[in-house]
């Protein structure tokens, strides 16, 4: 058996594909907490005061957690120099561009 070194680049697609992976995870766990803290809580301020703070919190982990992997994602495709492929361009506007997107529908619903 043969084995063949992993050069650079291959383990700098894997660990933005990972990261990717994780991103996607955490807007999931964003919009879904969002939702329900949006719906433990009434517009006229009636409801559930500490279940709207719970999910309200997972919401903040959840957000600031995704936009640190974001940010060591676009680190780490500047650091490799592998910016301009097609994977690492999908993994630096997608995370974005869900959010957006989520959040829209969201207030839209």
């Amino acid at each position: 058996m043969i084995s063949r070194p992993v050069s650079a680049n291959m383990k700098t697609k894997t660990a933005i594909t990972i990261i990717s992976l994780v991103q996607i995870v955490l807007i999931s766990v964003f919009l879904y907490c969002a939702w329900q803290a949006d719906q433990a809580m009434d517009k006229a301020g009636v409801g559930d005061l500490e279940l709207w703070r719970q999910y309200n919190s997972y919401v903040g982990i959840a957000f600031y957690l995704a936009a640190v992997l974001w940010v060591v994602s676009i680190i780490l495709a500047v650091s490799a120099k592998c910016y301009k492929e097609t994977h690492t361009q999908i993994a630096i506007v997608l995370p974005p561009f869900i959010i957006v997107l989520g959040w829209f529908f969201l207030w839209f619903i």
